[in-house]
């Protein structure tokens, strides 16, 4: 382990300092940690609610010194009315970590009807028991392989039974419903209507 990358050929001398430098970085952090272990931390975390003001704030001042025209990407798992939102204030690309993130929580993706000009959106989740004896299929307008060939209480077995097949299953209708999420922002952004 070394504090730097050494390059090719180097000295005995140079890398065993390096060693000594990484080693005692280590014990200085390990010893930190020991130290940050008596500490009571009840009470101080602070909630993920997100201030849109804040957010926008921040944006417009970052991207004011970058070229327009540039594509600008954002990474993280957002939800549609964060991506609606952020897409609002100019970005272009996003992840779909979101998408397979409720996946693997076991939860299925809807958007409103009226998206995007309301950023509603509902999730179903599978591991609650009511949809135990439910025999509809996931989503009766979606034409999702899921939503085509499985129903609520088969995704709620293979959730409860911890099935790997159940958030495969998940992963391609939420990823499908962002798919169509993006492709109804382009289409409102092509019409030219105020998302």
């Amino acid at each position: 382990m070394l504090d730097y990358d050494a390059p090719k050929g180097s000295l005995n001398k140079r890398l065993a300092k390096g060693i000594e430098r990484s080693k005692s970085f280590c014990d200085y952090l390990f010893g930190e940690d020991e130290d940050s272990a008596e500490v009571d931390l009840r009470g101080f975390v602070h909630g993920n609610e997100v201030d849109l003001g804040e957010i926008r704030e921040l944006v417009e001042e970052t991207f004011a010194p970058l070229p327009p025209g540039k594509l600008r990407f954002v990474a993280g798992p957002f939800d549609p009315a964060m991506v609606l939102h952020l897409s609002k204030l100019g970005f272009d690309l996003f992840d779909s970590s979101y998408a397979v993130k409720m996946a693997e929580e076991a939860k299925a993706i809807r958007l409103a009807d009226d998206f995007p000009y309301s950023s509603r959106f509902e999730l179903l989740d599978f591991n609650v028991d009511k949809y135990a004896d439910d025999y509809d299929k996931l989503f009766q307008s979606c034409e999702c392989y899921t939503c085509k060939n499985y129903t609520r209480m088969y995704l709620r077995h293979l959730t409860n039974t911890k099935e790997l097949l159940g958030p495969i299953l998940l992963v391609i209708h939420n990823m499908m419903e962002y798919h169509r999420m993006f492709s109804l922002i382009r289409t409102a952004i092509d019409d030219g209507d105020a998302v």
